[in-house]
């Protein structure tokens, strides 16, 4: 586990120096390091909460240290400390972060501390097991479909005790009769604390980091990460208890809209909402690699995630985009409403595979009598990286440089 207090915060923040002070009362300082979370990242929360909660309260309740957990045994070092509280914020960073992607890091707002964990090293993630799969801590997510998908398959951690932020605004949503949708973290804390994440200033940009991602979806799986990558990881997380407490009592909170503040949300009303986001991680089992979905008339779930004029999107657990857009399709979905799972099947694909076009299964119908007479057709070489993957040439078929740190310049 990382704890030490660095004594030159500005310092840290502007220069990004190294952290290797030693710890008050410990022998190894290589196993104790951390540092204080750059006050431009922390910033905007502080004061967008600071009309409605008051200063010391904020101070408490936003995390102060960042942690860095590399190894095994830094893991399990920092279990107790995480073990410790009630509620904890998780995220998770990744290459096409999915079942068939790769998980490459994971954060925990546990207290004062945000742990940056890098789940490409042996055992990190591992050691980590009782916090996720603890039923008695609540681990908030937003969102948290894909991060279950990898982590059941690539650890077979079955995440457990989870309140999912994306769940509770579906529920405000439904209980205000509004039309549902998905939304992301940086609009819901626009309209709950009033604070856009991403409104930070100096080097550590979100959108210098957003348009990294754009530019390499490999970004998360290099070593060492960057200090404007660790702050983006941060800020996303460190904020994810206090979302859940304003959002399950919004009383606490005078400037939220008076549509939210009515609309008081029970936490295991939410949390179990939230276990059906955890088990998308079961979604279309069946299919076990990719190109497995380059065939007409494949069966599969789709989970429906949004709607517009042009079409309607859905999740598929197959690190693949489901797409219905004739209109005639989707005039056979019109009593879907957003988060429902429907029985499809595949009418066809574009050029690079990544998105697969779907129509509804109507059993009793004559195109579904045709689908059941479908045989299995097997793909070529498909026990291959590259056959699984299809044309992929990414970080999820390299091996890690174990001589590569997490992080520098913390």
């Amino acid at each position: 586990m990382l704890i030490v207090h660095p004594t030159r915060a500005t310092h840290l923040a502007r220069a990004c120096r190294p952290f290797c002070t030693h710890a008050p009362g410990t022998d190894d300082p290589s196993r104790y390091k951390t540092a204080l979370i750059p006050e431009g990242t922390i910033e905007p929360l502080r004061r967008g909460l600071a009309s409605a909660l008051s200063e010391s309260r904020v101070r408490t309740k936003l995390p102060k240290y960042l942690g860095f957990i590399d190894t095994a045994e830094k893991a399990k070092s920092a279990l107790p400390s995480i073990l410790a509280n009630d509620v904890v914020g998780v995220d998770c960073e990744g290459v096409g972060l999915s079942r068939w992607g790769r998980l490459c890091v994971m954060q925990i707002s546990a207290g004062d501390t945000v742990f940056v964990c890098d789940a490409l090293r042996a055992g990190v993630i591992e050691n980590l097991r009782p916090v996720l799969e603890a039923s008695h801590i609540r681990k908030v997510f937003h969102d948290c479909r894909e991060d279950s998908a990898a982590l059941w398959e690539q650890f077979s951690i079955k995440l457990e005790g989870v309140y999912d932020t994306q769940t509770a605004h579906l529920l405000l949503l439904k209980r205000q009769s509004q039309a549902q949708y998905h939304i992301s973290l940086d609009d819901i804390c626009v309209k709950i604390f009033g604070v856009r994440l991403g409104t930070i200033k100096g080097e550590e940009s979100a959108e210098g980091v957003v348009a990294k991602m754009a530019q390499d979806p490999n970004v998360w799986f290099y070593r060492p990460l960057q200090p404007d990558m660790v702050s983006y990881a941060a800020r996303d997380v460190m904020c994810l208890p206090l979302l859940k407490e304003l959002m399950s009592r919004p009383g606490l909170f005078p400037s939220t809209s008076p549509s939210i503040g009515v609309a008081l949300l029970g936490e295991s009303e939410v949390m179990a909402r939230s276990e059906e986001h955890v088990a998308y991680c079961h979604l279309n089992e069946h299919i076990r690699r990719p190109r497995e979905l380059e065939k007409r008339g494949r069966r599969l779930d789709a989970l429906l995630t949004a709607v517009n004029s042009s079409g309607m999107y859905f999740k598929l657990n197959c690190g693949r985009q489901g797409v219905v857009c004739r209109p005639e399709s989707m005039a056979k979905m019109h009593d879907l409403q957003v988060g429902d799972v429907v029985q499809c099947y595949v009418s066809g694909w574009n050029p690079s595979g990544s998105v697969i076009f779907l129509e509804r299964y109507e059993r009793g119908t004559r195109e579904a009598a045709m689908i059941d007479t479908v045989h299995e057709i097997r793909h070529p070489d498909m026990t291959s990286p590259e056959g699984m993957y299809g044309r992929s040439t990414t970080a999820l078929l390299q091996k890690l440089d174990d001589k590569r740190p997490l992080t520098r310049g913390f």
